[in-house]
């Protein structure tokens, strides 16, 4: 089962929305969640538990929740609103400053990601790096069937003309930090790795 950390995705009813990240927890190198979008405005988000998944190929996930349990998930991104100072408001944005300007509170909005305690979000953008240095983007996750646990990393490397992919085992990986994973290998050793089969008894997240 090939899960991309962006892939669409389908409930029981049929088609949801994608996926937008990956939800590891580093300690355990398991996948524990996915953040999947609902098409169409407002775009909310939602973790969705990785045993939710029953079927998955390269570029699509289907679900075994309906669609009115997938809304009642937790929202992977939350908006909160702060008080600020009036005059510092309208200074950042550069606007003319009078006396009716500062009788009014005003508000900025922040979002910021729920990803569960000691767990790290990687999302489309994930790099891999050695060192410094990236060599390739986050692509997807190859998980044991029987335990949960990841065995492998897949990147993509190249533009898209171009495109390859290095399967890299986990033994390689160093750690696993928010939108980056960072490897044990030098820059060559990855060049040199070509894409794998992966046994049967794995599934890919």
């Amino acid at each position: 089962m090939e899960i991309p950390v962006k892939a669409k995705v389908s409930c029981a009813e049929g088609p949801w929305g994608c996926s937008t990240c990956v939800i590891i927890d580093p300690a355990t190198q398991r996948v524990t969640h996915l953040a999947v979008m609902a098409k169409g405005a407002p775009y909310i988000e939602r973790l969705v538990p990785i045993e939710m998944v029953v079927e998955a190929t390269p570029g699509s996930i289907r679900l075994c929740c309906t669609r009115n349990e997938l809304t009642g998930m937790e929202l992977f991104v939350e908006a909160t609103c702060v008080e600020v100072n009036p005059y510092a408001y309208h200074l950042l944005l550069g606007q003319h400053l009078d006396d009716e300007c500062l009788l009014y509170p005003r508000y900025v909005q922040f979002q910021h990601k729920r990803v569960p305690t000691g767990a790290v979000a990687l999302c489309q953008s994930a790099r891999a790096k050695v060192v410094n240095k990236i060599v390739g983007r986050v692509d997807r996750f190859v998980v044991d069937s029987v335990d949960g646990h990841i065995t492998h990393l897949v990147l993509r490397k190249g533009p898209p003309w171009r495109r390859k992919n290095v399967t890299v085992p986990v033994a390689q990986i160093e750690s696993i930090g928010e939108n980056t994973v960072h490897l044990k290998l030098d820059r060559i050793s990855v060049e040199a790795i070509r894409h794998k089969e992966i046994p049967s008894h794995c599934k890919k997240c």
